[in-house]
């Protein structure tokens, strides 16, 4: 249902933006960049996400603050030595339901998340990174019924895979950093190990 929720909600975009001159394109493809990120991942659950926060920000921002009651912006400009300051990396159990919201699968997923001091505003927050973490195979139960996601021990045959040299460019205030996952008959490649090696651009937070 998530699923056709987006879908419906990018087409709508998609005709805003044939509505739009050049210039316009520019500055709306800026605004949905990370929706268009999650989409093309299959992340249909943070690109539903995505579109409330588009939602919610839209006409209640003014980056100069030339206008009294709205919310304006202060540019933060994103390194490796400040970035903790800002975001954080999150894990929680993700889920996939079907048409009749009953969940199908469990696994854990990984998210650089803006603190809950900072609140992004605007659009034209760009920031890219480059991550590294290792999948260890473990044996998993997910207990469909309940929403129940059990990670048991170490496979002793399988050998864990390095995943380094990830990039990604973020936009949201929520972003996964493993929307891929590996999975078998009762085991999961669980990721762990998050390392962020470089990262750089520009937050916009409210002041």
């Amino acid at each position: 249902m998530k699923k056709i929720i987006v879908l419906l909600l990018v087409a709508v975009m998609s005709l805003s933006l044939v509505a739009c001159g050049n210039n316009s394109k520019l500055e709306k493809y800026k605004k949905y960049e990370a929706l268009i990120n999650y989409m093309e991942a299959g992340d249909y659950e943070s690109a539903l996400a995505e579109m409330i926060r588009i939602s919610e920000n839209s006409g209640s921002v003014d980056n100069a603050g030339d206008e009294s009651g709205k919310k304006t912006a202060k540019a933060v400009e994103i390194s490796i030595d400040n970035w903790q300051e800002y975001f954080e990396i999150v894990e929680r159990e993700k889920t996939q339901k079907n048409e009749f919201e009953e969940i199908e699968d469990m696994y854990k997923g990984v998210y650089l998340v803006l603190k809950d001091e900072y609140e992004m505003v605007g659009y034209d927050t760009s920031i890219a990174i480059e991550y590294n973490y290792i999948n260890e195979w473990r044996y998993v139960e997910i207990d469909k019924e309940n929403g129940v996601l059990t990670i048991g021990e170490l496979v002793p045959d399988r050998e864990n895979e390095e995943m380094n040299g990830l990039t990604m460019k973020i936009g949201g205030s929520e972003t996964s950093l493993t929307n891929d996952r590996s999975w078998s008959e009762g085991m999961q490649a669980v990721p762990t190990n998050f390392e962020i090696v470089r990262i750089q651009g520009t937050l916009y937070i409210a002041e």
